[in-house]
């Protein structure tokens, strides 16, 4: 990334003050306008002429803002600086992605110790960091540095004499350095390029145009977006800050009275943060428990410290809220990381950051954030419920209706905004409404809107009965009874407003829509096309003055209350019923609402560049599939999409759970030979193998090649990806006799049929490589791995992940041939690679750091492998937790490593632990569980300990023959082992 020229970057001197610039153009320098505020009317700048000496002259001051904290000063520069004016650009307002950047400045911790002039006894410093538009809000931006450095005097700050310095992104200036916020971080504020015209007077903005080159108007000035491709290196996980002013509340209550009590008591428990505090608030439907934590973090919460919402009415909800607190604070590298990645960095975030509040909102079972809990010991977290029992671990506060004073508040505040108050009737209307805030809040917006008076509402609300709810089974006796009356008065409001809103039956039909999705965060994207613009902007804009939805203008978001989408889903089936409840209207809704989800773009689930917009829908579509019965063509094709989407993320369970159901869906629906049909078999098996069940893998992979050859023929680009897999099934169940012809057919198919770089002929030649190698054949792998190579970097490029996966298996393949001289170089080469590209804590990088390891201990060096097996099993448990698969083999891995250096203990102990996580994580009967009871008996067998050895040997000899056959190549391996052991 190109950034600041350093012949260019100055210090600037103002009695004893010392700032940073910048030398925009020969003669003029940039800097911030509070670094040269007083009486003084020039200013001492020094530039660095070589490494040790520096040149000075005065300057003066041709514009100071500040407004816009900017100053230009004008002086002499040395010979061959900045004969060409520096680029400047903006970030764009409001945009998500963050862009890279990078500055140069002078820094209170850079003082050389013993420097002749004290002035000029600091170093240059380079910091880079991130900045995003979407939280620029009043003309400051703030960068999340890379470091904080120490500073032995508490008051000081060690970033003082930065300010002033120019910050660069996109090979741009896109603004000037101009405080620090010493407390929240290393994070610094900048004031930006864009907002210069809006706060610059016409007569200053026009000098500084003519002086630095600029346009004459902000929107003719370049934006500055981030690189297409691989982020920047991102930094560790540890020292990302918060991006400053970055809250997800999904609502910002406008009028709230009364809770004084509650508001205290969240108070007083959330001041303390030396320990986690845990926080419940319960109380029925409709009650206000959002209403009141989001009030209380509006007027009660330190705006500087982090708070994240989260709808945890779910485990994929909860899930959900994970990822997408991962995905801010990786936004440089949030498109290359896998939803597990991104889950396990908000996790280990929270774990080694304080003073943050997570709120996990509408708890439907207090099982789904016990693991939250129980494992992070910093931090906040309030939970909202309409629970009461459950939170053993947490301190709870009961949320009732209002008293009938806060109600009749309520209502006069919203009926009658600004004008006179009028109470006729409001009592006696709270009184029927039960005092319930929601209902309260939606009979007041109703006469708000149309003008007509409380008691004539209450006359309305007569005429409406509605039928009682059946009420949700997590709820019993009083609290089910209370959860009947709120819905049962919130059926009674929706009817009344619908009635009212009948002219415009687009309003109704779109919350009937809105009724099947998640309540809070909905895109507008899913019902922009439900009419024009000015149609639909009218209906959501009539809804929201009726308080039936909730619209947020910077995220493009709708909110809805839960209780009002369990009205619009539920028919009336009384008589008689409510018109804008039919059965009819409510069944054709969440056909819309499956088809509005069926119509986003969202592209390949392989391809990451599609996963940001896939995990902004999933909750919705989680959610409607939730509500709705399967066996339609449109349910069939979103639980495909979404099962593929979650069997790439990692997430087996819930993958393999949706795409049983498109298969099934599917068949019955579009036949069992249909080209989706067997897309959703494919990746069903798929599933099961990753999840190593190759009893159902291998069965229904050979099913769809047979159905795909037979329906689409031999050449079809699917039938060769159905080859390419089942012949990887064969290989994973050791059956190579038939794994590697089907590979060599493939691959001389996919070379006709698709040429020779296509990706997927790439990925089958990788594939066969692997296969030789697996069968010994190591004469032709490594020369097919040496091609596939050559072959990616000339297609895909040097950094392309496949190429780097490549050159990480032809070391590997090195290795097996026992040739460490040069499958170590290629290990090295590939894990710096893969640092620079994918960054540290990528997947792909611990996996290159544990094969490294794994090189040099079989090099003989256990000294140089247990170090970076070490440093990559706390990796792997920072990031994806203690019982992920991958966390298991990092620690056989280092357990073999003390084994081969002579440290049984270690190495026993750590067996022993991953034979015990397999068991509970893996279950007793998988391929990895019986490989961990093997290694443990051969560490007790090098221990000379053959009594606790032999029936471990006994027992996975069983196992793998009862699960694996006794042809299979692992169980024939056991078997030798045991006789070996019995042989000692």
């Amino acid at each position: 990334m190109k950034g600041p020229d350093p012949d260019r970057v100055v210090q600037i001197f103002a009695g004893k003050k010392v700032a940073s610039g910048y030398v925009a153009r020969s003669g003029v320098v940039i800097t911030a306008a509070h670094s040269v505020e007083g009486a003084e009317p020039s200013y001492v700048v020094g530039f660095r002429s070589d490494h040790s000496q520096w040149e000075t002259t005065v300057a003066s001051v041709a514009v100071r803002s500040e407004a816009a904290d900017l100053a230009i000063l004008l002086c002499e520069t040395p010979p061959g600086i900045a004969d060409e004016p520096v680029e400047f650009g903006q970030v764009e307002r409001g945009g998500a992605d963050r862009l890279p950047c990078t500055g140069t400045g002078f820094p209170r911790f850079m003082l050389r110790e013993n420097a002749a002039n004290a002035s000029l006894g600091r170093e240059s410093h380079d910091f880079h960091g991130w900045v995003s538009g979407k939280g620029l809000r009043t003309g400051d931006l703030t960068i999340a540095t890379e470091v904080d450095p120490p500073e032995p005097d508490p008051k000081a700050c060690p970033w003082g004499g930065v300010s002033g310095s120019a910050v660069f992104a996109d090979g741009r200036v896109i603004g000037l350095v101009k405080d620090h916020h010493h407390q929240q971080g290393p994070q610094l504020t900048l004031s930006t390029v864009g907002e210069w015209y809006g706060q610059l007077s016409p007569a200053e903005l026009a000098l500084v145009a003519a002086l630095l080159d600029l346009p004459a108007s902000a929107e003719e000035l370049s934006v500055c977006r981030p690189k297409t491709g691989h982020p920047d290196r991102p930094v560790p996980i540890e020292n990302v800050s918060w991006p400053l002013g970055l809250r997800n509340i999904p609502f910002h209550p406008s009028t709230f009275v009364g809770r004084a009590r509650e508001l205290r008591l969240l108070g007083e428990r959330l001041a303390d943060a030396s320990a986690v505090v845990v926080q419940a608030v319960y109380g029925l439907g409709g009650i206000g428990k959002s209403t009141l934590v989001a009030h209380w973090i509006a007027k009660h919460a330190d705006p500087d410290h982090p708070v994240w919402w989260i709808t945890a009415d779910s485990p994929a909800g909860v899930a959900a809220g994970l990822t997408s607190l991962g995905a801010e604070l990786r936004v440089g590298s949030a498109q290359t990381l896998e939803s597990e990645h991104l889950r396990g960095q908000a996790l280990r975030w929270l774990a080694t950051h304080q003073n943050w509040l997570v709120v996990l909102d509408n708890v439907n079972n207090p099982a789904d954030v016990e693991y939250l809990l129980a494992n992070l010991t910093t931090g906040r977290f309030v939970i909202t419920s309409r629970l009461s029992q459950g939170w053993a671990a947490a301190e709870s506060v009961r949320l009732d209706v209002l008293s009938s004073s806060e109600a009749m508040d309520l209502f006069t505040r919203i009926a009658s905004g600004n004008g006179p108050r009028t109470t006729d009737g409001v009592a006696d209307l709270c009184a029927e409404l039960g005092c319930l805030p929601l209902a309260v809040e939606q009979s007041a917006a109703y006469c708000a809107t149309t003008g007509i008076a409380a008691r004539t509402y209450l006359e309305m609300l007569a005429e409406h009965a509605a039928a009682m709810f059946e009420t949700p089974g997590t709820l019993f006796g009083e609290e089910a009874d209370s959860e009947k009356r709120a819905r049962r008065t919130t059926a009674r409001i929706w009817s009344i407003t619908l009635d009212r809103l009948a002219g415009d039956p687009l309003a109704g039909r779109i919350l009937r829509i809105l009724a099947w999705y998640a309540p809070d965060n909905i895109p507008r994207f899913l019902i922009d096309d439900l009419g024009t613009p000015p149609e639909v902007n009218t209906a959501l804009g009539r809804l929201a003055a009726y308080s039936m939805v909730t619209l947020d203008s910077e995220t493009a978001t709708i909110a809805v209350h839960r209780l009002v989408q369990a009205v619009a889903r539920t028919p009336d089936t009384g008589t008689p019923g409510d018109p804008h409840r039919r059965a009819e209207d409510i069944k054709s809704a969440s056909e819309e609402a499956a088809e509005q989800l069926r119509r986003v773009p969202i592209g390949a689930h392989q391809d990451p560049a599609t996963w940001a917009l896939r995990r902004t829908v999933l909750p919705h579509t989680e959610a409607l599939l939730s509500h709705i019965p399967t066996g339609t063509e449109n349910t069939s094709y979103l639980h495909n999409e979404l099962g593929a989407f979650l069997r790439g993320q990692g997430d087996l369970t819930r993958a393999i759970a949706h795409l049983g159901i498109a298969v099934v869906d599917r068949i019955r629906v579009l036949g069992a030979d249909h080209r989706d049909t067997l897309i959703s078999r494919n990746n069903l098996a798929g599933a099961y193998e990753l999840a190593g069940d190759l009893e159902r893998a291998l069965p229904m992979y050979e099913g769809t090649l047979a159905d795909s050859i037979r329906v689409l023929g031999e050449d079809h680009p699917d039938t060769l990806g159905s080859r390419n897999n089942l012949a990887g099934a064969y290989e994973l169940a050791g059956d190579l006799e038939r794994a590697l012809p089907m590979y060599e057919g493939t691959l001389a198919d996919s070379i006709r049929v698709l040429g020779e770089d296509h990706p997927n002929t790439l990925t089958t030649r990788n594939n066969l490589a692997y296969a030789y190698q697996s069968s010994g054949d190591l004469e032709r792998a490594i020369p097919m791995y040496e091609g596939a190579l050559a072959d990616s970097i000339r297609a895909l490029g040097e950094d392309h992940p496949n190429t780097l996966g490549s050159r990480h298996n032809l070391a590997y393949a090195y290795q097996s041939a026992g040739d460490p001289a040069r499958a170590i170089p290629l290990y090295e080469q590939t894990l710096a690679d893969r640092i620079r590209v994918l960054g540290e804590e990528h997947p792909d990088t611990f996996i290159s750091r544990n094969n490294l390891a794994y090189a040099y201990q079989l090099g003989g060096g256990p000294a140089r492998a247990i170090p970076l097996f070490e440093q990559t099993l706390a990796d792997r448990i920072r990031v994806l937790g203690e019982e992920h698969p991958d966390t298991l083999s990092i620690r056989s891995n280092l357990a073999a490593a003390y084994q081969s250096a002579g440290d049984p203990a270690r190495a026993i102990s750590l067996f022993e632990q991953v034979l015990t996580d397999s068991v509970r994580v893996l279950g007793e009967e998988h391929p990895d569980t019986f490989i961990s009871r093997n290694n443990l008996a051969g560490a007790h067998e090098l221990a000379g300990d053959l009594a606790r050895a032999i029936p471990l040997y006994e027992q996975t000899l069983a196992d793998s023959a009862r699960v694996l056959g006794d042809d299979h190549p692992t169980t024939q391996i056991f078997r030798n082992n045991l006789k070996h052991a019995r042989k000692s």
